[in-house]
């Protein structure tokens, strides 16, 4: 038997540098803006087993972490297969 989940949804994402403190104060406006707009070109992917933030190029060294937060909109859907 197999059981899978099928989310669908927004989600709400906070970023972390490596020392746990938030990316998102006044300040850190830049570095999120450039978080985002990696991640929306490419340069970035998530790793949602460890929750990390890497670089294409560099998958051994993390950037950030996340956290993911289920909004309102999220539906969840679950199956379960029998062979």
């Amino acid at each position: 038997m197999e059981n899978y989940l099928n989310i669908n949804g927004s989600f709400e994402i906070e970023f972390y540098y490596l020392n746990g403190k938030l990316v998102g104060n006044q300040k850190d406006e830049d570095v999120l803006q450039g978080i985002m707009d990696n991640l929306r070109q490419g340069e970035y992917v998530i790793g949602m087993f460890d929750r990390k933030v890497f670089n294409i190029s560099d998958f051994g060294t993390p950037l950030y972490t996340f956290e993911i937060f289920a909004t309102d909109a999220v539906d969840y859907n679950f199956e379960t297969e029998n062979y």
